[in-house]
């Protein structure tokens, strides 16, 4: 959770532009906005010299109004710093991976009731064939989920990385949100395609609000397409 304070008092030409941007970044998720109206007879707080001001976790971030791109920038920067970074793996890949300890599992056991010849109703030369079936088709699984282990996306303090690309949160300037998929533009022509289904509603709901917040530099489209 990133804790953002911004200190206006009535009479300041530019505090209007602050309470904006309080309200802009206010709809941010794991932001917690204060705007602190300071009156003409209650003495500036520590660190708070003039108004506007912005502190971000109790730490001086900008005196007077900052250009909102590079705000909503540092927010981010702030809400996923400490956290472990977030792999998101598309659930084919999860479910191959899955089913191919399952199958190492039959056939580890097959074999094993097949070498020691236990008392099982089973033919032990069938079970020595199912063993060997199974570990075959659990190779054949981990060697087709090896491309998709790359392609998992992966969100930290720096930004989005998918695959080896990778956007740095101040370098997306565009969005597109195509049914479940959003469309990712970097500033230098990068790209990152995001499918839906990588992740839950909430983390698709939280991040398509991120991003195009961050594309458009803190105003938002005028009519954002629905999820």
């Amino acid at each position: 959770m990133a804790r953002l304070q911004i200190f206006v008092k009535p009479g300041c030409w530019s505090c209007g532009e602050a309470r904006r941007l309080g309200a802009v970044v206010a709809g941010l998720p794991h932001v917690d906005v204060e705007v602190i109206e300071l009156g003409p007879e209650r003495a500036l707080p520590e660190r708070v010299v003039a108004v506007p001001t912005y502190l971000l976790n109790g730490e001086l971030v900008a005196l007077g109004n900052p250009e909102p791109r590079v705000l909503l920038t540092r927010l981010a920067t702030a809400v996923f710093t400490g956290r472990t970074p977030l792999l998101v793996a598309s659930g084919a890949l999860v479910a191959s991976l899955l089913l191919s300890l399952i199958l190492v599992l039959l056939g580890g056991l097959c074999l094993s009731a097949g070498t020691l010849q236990l008392a099982v109703p089973a033919d032990p030369i069938l079970l020595d064939v199912t063993g060997v079936v199974a570990l075959g088709g659990a190779a054949t699984l981990a060697l087709a989920a090896l491309p998709g282990r790359r392609q998992w996306l992966r969100l930290d303090e720096q930004g989005l990385h998918l695959g080896r690309v990778a956007l740095r949160w101040e370098e997306v300037v565009a969005v597109e949100e195509r049914g479940r998929t959003l469309v990712v533009h970097g500033r230098d022509g990068r790209g990152l395609r995001i499918a839906g289904e990588r992740l839950g509603q909430q983390l698709y709901a939280e991040l398509r609000t991120w991003l195009l917040a961050l594309a458009h530099g803190g105003d938002p489209p005028a009519s954002p397409p629905a999820p």
